[in-house]
């Protein structure tokens, strides 16, 4: 089974603290707070920089031809936000 995006977040995190990542080893209680150190974490990286509004707007143009660089933009905007509303609720 895959681990949502969260989990991965918090393993990473306990790796960077303590050098391991066996989350399923830990208390609930620590589980709980990594889980919530992850949430906020994907929080923060909603919102797209502009530049990587601008990597999608490469791709989306080849999606969507025809439409205008305001449209390309927020397409790219928008796929990078729900991509990260989906990996918040998992």
């Amino acid at each position: 089974m895959t681990d949502t995006t969260k989990i991965r977040i918090a393993r990473a995190l306990m790796k960077l603290r303590s050098g391991v990542d066996d989350f399923e080893a830990l208390d609930a209680e620590t589980q709980t707070t990594l889980l919530a150190e992850a949430a906020v974490a994907l929080e923060a990286a909603r919102e797209p920089t502009q530049a990587m509004i601008e990597a999608g707007v490469e791709i989306i143009q080849n999606v969507h031809a025809g439409e205008s660089g305001a449209a390309f933009a927020s397409d790219a905007a928008n796929t990078w936000r729900f991509m990260m509303d989906i990996a918040a609720t998992e």
